[in-house]
């Protein structure tokens, strides 16, 4: 920082996470991956199906797993690759969207993925209007309120998960 003042800037917003500096110009690139990533993974719903049976259950009905797993994973990497490039690191997104479709809308598993196809850019996008609104004319980042949402609601979830495992 003393020898180079203007190395770190951003920086900050980049570690707690916003929409702020997202441009057209910086979204292109990520946005053909999360495309084809999205491509990919519905059309590999089956796939994704059988592993929710579990390993042993999706090996028997002929799932090479441990291929599968692995290119499971490096799409998972991909897409959060691709997201926090632009946003940063926005947390609790992609794990209370699919926690709230699952309790709320059971089914098939494309109903769901399409679910948060839909919900999760929606969720986000709403928590950045209101990250810059509720406390206008400041800002605060998308990331912050995102992590005070995210934060209890995963709370809950393992203090029901602990209540409802003595039960």
């Amino acid at each position: 920082l003393t020898l180079a003042p203007d190395a770190l800037t951003g920086y900050t917003d980049f570690r707690i996470g916003s929409l702020a500096g997202a441009t057209l110009n910086r979204l292109l690139f990520p946005a053909l991956c999360i495309v084809g990533a999205i491509v990919f993974t519905l059309l590999c719903a089956r796939q994704l199906e059988l592993m929710q049976l579990g390993q042993h259950d999706a090996q028997c009905a002929g799932l090479d797993v441990n291929r599968w797993m692995l290119g499971f994973l490096a799409l998972a990497s991909l897409l959060a690759g691709s997201v926090i490039s632009f946003t940063g690191m926005i947390g609790f997104v992609g794990l209370i969207v699919p926690h709230m479709v699952r309790r709320l809308s059971p089914g098939p598993l494309m109903k769901q993925l399409v679910s948060c196809l839909l919900l999760g850019p929606a969720f986000l996008l709403l928590a950045d209007l209101l990250a810059r609104t509720v406390a206008a004319p400041y800002e605060i980042p998308a990331g912050i309120l995102l992590t005070l949402a995210g934060g209890p609601y995963f709370l809950c979830l393992l203090l029901k998960g602990k209540g409802h495992g003595h039960d």
